[in-house]
Parts: C-alpha cells; sequence; structure tokens
C-alpha cells in the first residue's frame, strides 16, 4: 500500500481555492454597462446574441435572497430586470477590492470584470438616485461605463435564430454599438 505525503492533498484541496484567487485578482473596477428601455424593444435578446446558450454568464435572481448559489467564477454578471440587493453591495461588487458572495455553506470569490444591467427604467430611477446621498450618487455614476436606451422595439414576429436575425437585430444603431462593444469586452 503506497500512502501520499499530506502536503499532496492540502495542494490538491486548495487547487480550487487558488484558481479562484488567481481569477479574482484585480487592480481595475469593473465595467458596467446599463441597458434600458421599454419592453419588446431588444434587451434580452442582446444577452442571446452575445451568449449563445447563455453560457459563460452568471444570472443573478431572486436578489431578495442575495445568494451567489449556482455562482461558478463567470467573469460576467448579468441583472436582467431584477432589482439591485443594495447600492452598498453593487458598490462592493463594482469596487476593485476583493468581495466574496454569499453562497449556502460558505463563500465564493467575485471573479466579474463586467456587469450588465438590463431594465425598463433609466438609472436614475433603477437606483433610486434621488434618495442617495451626494456621494453614494456619485459613485453609482462612476461605475457605470456605458449607457444604452433601447427605444426602437423589435418586429412583433422576430425570433433571434440564426445569423439573418443578428443582422436585422443590428440594423439599429444603438443595439449595433452596444452588441459591438460589450462583444469587444467579453472577448478579452
Amino acid at each position: 500500500m503506497v500512502f501520499q505525503s499530506s502536503s499532496f492533498f492540502f495542494e490538491l484541496s486548495c487547487k480550487g481555492y487558488y484558481d479562484t484567487l488567481a481569477l479574482a485578482n484585480r487592480s481595475t473596477y469593473k465595467k458596467v454597462y446599463f441597458i434600458y428601455g421599454s419592453t419588446s424593444c431588444g434587451k434580452s435578446t442582446l444577452i442571446r446574441a452575445l451568449f449563445p446558450a447563455y453560457k459563460n454568464c452568471f444570472f443573478f435572481a431572486d436578489s431578495e435572497r442575495w445568494y451567489g448559489n449556482g455562482y461558478n467564477c463567470e467573469q460576467v454578471g448579468l441583472f436582467d430586470d431584477v432589482p439591485l440587493p443594495s447600492i452598498s453591495i453593487f458598490l462592493r461588487m463594482t469596487n476593485p477590492q476583493p468581495f466574496n458572495f454569499d453562497v449556502k455553506g460558505g463563500s465564493v470569490a467575485n471573479c466579474l470584470n463586467t456587469i450588465i444591467i438590463l431594465s425598463n427604467l433609466s438609472p436614475e430611477q433603477y437606483f433610486d438616485i434621488s434618495r442617495l446621498d451626494y456621494k453614494q450618487a456619485q459613485a453609482v455614476r462612476r461605475r457605470i461605463t456605458h449607457t444604452w436606451y433601447f427605444d426602437t422595439p423589435l418586429p412583433e414576429d422576430y425570433l433571434f435564430e440564426n445569423d439573418k436575425d443578428l443582422s436585422i437585430y443590428l440594423s439599429d444603431d444603438t443595439r449595433r454599438l452596444a452588441y459591438f462593444t460589450i462583444r469587444k469586452e467579453i472577448q478579452k
């Protein structure tokens, strides 16, 4: 019977932890893209075009129970018509300093480089800027890298299924600019 050294098991058990730390090592603010507009103007379709089968993107859902359950160090986080848990968590999530997501039984490092927020509300309404003090409001505004307002509705029978559909989708200048800006960022 051959026994492995205890350092082997220690290294094996810590490998995932160190890999996560390497991913979470960051020294710059996150890119935060805020896209808003009325329903059926293509906000969620943009995400389908950028992330086929929604791979490599973490969907924050039910932020009332703020758990990152299921978060597996994806580098893109998406709030699709989901309210933020709180301004303080948003500010900490987008800071260069380390931040851990609470999960059942522990926590996991925040490896997000890009956050995409889709909403029917403008940034001022979404973050409820009027109730924040001046410094918090400035901090929120400073963290939003780009804001796009989608105002051109998609055709009623529009389904995003192939490249032809993508060309129809990208016929609007604002959607095209948002698509290529975010695509360039996530391909880095």
